[in-house]
């Protein structure tokens, strides 16, 4: 994703806190885009080897506020669904192995 899309001004200011709780709790912020969407930035990361096996291979956004890019959704509530796949397919297998 081009960095251009993570600009101030393509935000409204808006935010809300996601929680997850299944299988152990977790939050991300929610930031509200022009369009009505939202962009799921999670920072509730535990270790540095935490965050070199969930994104270190991979391309990712990181903010110093934000935290780190997960996903766009449409709503709301897709933000809390979304973020509980996330941390239920990609989180959850690390920290079960501590």
């Amino acid at each position: 994703m081009p960095k251009e899309y993570f600009d101030l001004e393509n935000y409204k200011g808006r935010h809300f806190h996601v929680d997850n709780f299944e299988p152990f709790w977790v939050e991300a912020i929610a930031w509200e885009r022009i369009d009505g969407s939202w962009d799921v930035m999670f920072y509730d990361i535990e270790s540095k080897e935490e965050f070199n096996i969930l994104f270190g291979s991979k391309s990712y956004y990181i903010d110093e506020v934000g935290g780190v890019f997960l996903f766009n959704a449409d709503t709301d509530e897709q933000c809390t669904e979304k973020l509980a796949e996330w941390v239920l397919s990609n989180l959850a297998p690390i920290r079960r192995k501590k």
